[in-house]
């Protein structure tokens, strides 16, 4: 394996119906009206409906939301692969939590990891024929990778070869779980509390000093997503008590943000298709 190949990004964890068409319609209106030109329309989150999380899809274009893996099993972490036919999410649908991928429509569902460890956070090679991923069932916790066919598991910080190279784009400093640079890295979005208020901010630097407030989002939530071509930006945050997924234009400054889901259910995740 070549480790050179390796760049992923590493973030902490934590049924289409009615609702979810009516929740977009907001956001068509939008799109109508010239507010949100969108170079990626598909964005995977997992909600906590009924207190089972699974992996959704809202789909921009079709303004509908689906249920991808509905399942009663804990389905978390979603990543698409960078061609954005596959999602990589983690589940524990066999027993101990594991690594799986499935198409971009939810099927050809295909279980990778075997060995019985407890594996999350899915991250794929720049090349798409690599999963990386963490094993929480390990002191430190592992980082493995695999490929898609199951075969070639492999620690990747492995203790007894401390020295061995490796390279994590974090997207942002490690140990932080509220920051996230720009696809081209000339801005940095962190969530923080300012004016007696939690809210997005945007910076040109690590430094902060030039942070203008982007969006408020209620309470501390995890770090925002941008979308491929760095305009757009998901979030999740809370409104009268309900946590949901919005986006919001990040030049479009005092435009109001578009909310996406409607519901009592917690929203987290959110990851743009490429």
């Amino acid at each position: 394996m070549i480790l050179s190949k390796l760049s992923f990004t590493f973030a902490a964890v934590i049924s289409a119906g009615i609702v979810g068409a009516v929740s977009l319609l907001l956001l068509v209106g939008a799109v109508a009206a010239g507010r949100f030109a969108l170079h990626s329309t598909e964005i995977a989150f997992v909600s906590y409906r009924d207190l089972n999380p699974d992996i959704y899809l809202t789909d921009l274009d079709h303004n509908l939301i689906y249920n991808l893996t509905h399942n009663e099993a804990y389905d978390i972490a979603p990543a698409w692969s960078p061609d954005g036919e596959w999602i990589a999410f983690a589940s524990d649908r066999d027993g101990r939590r594991n690594i799986y991928i499935m198409d971009h429509l939810g099927g050809n569902l295909r279980r990778l990891t075997t060995q019985g460890g407890i594996y999350t956070l899915p991250r794929w090679s720049t090349d798409g024929q690599t999963l990386v991923f963490l094993a929480l069932d390990e002191n430190p916790n592992g980082i493995y990778s695999i490929g898609l066919d199951g075969t070639g598991l492999e620690r990747l910080n492995d203790p007894e070869t401390p020295n061995r190279a490796l390279t994590l784009d974090l997207a942002l400093e490690q140990g932080s779980i509220a920051r996230a640079q720009s696809p081209d890295g000339s801005r940095i979005a962190f969530m923080t509390y300012r004016d007696q208020g939690w809210g997005i901010y945007l910076s040109a630097d690590a430094t902060r000093r030039d942070a203008s407030l982007l969006v408020t989002t209620g309470y501390p939530t995890e770090a925002p997503v941008w979308s491929p071509d760095g305009k757009h930006m998901a979030y999740i945050a809370q409104v009268s008590g309900s946590t949901d997924l919005f986006i919001i234009g990040v030049d479009d400054r005092g435009e109001p943000p578009i909310r996406l889901t409607f519901n009592r259910s917690f929203e987290s995740s959110p990851a743009w298709r490429p």
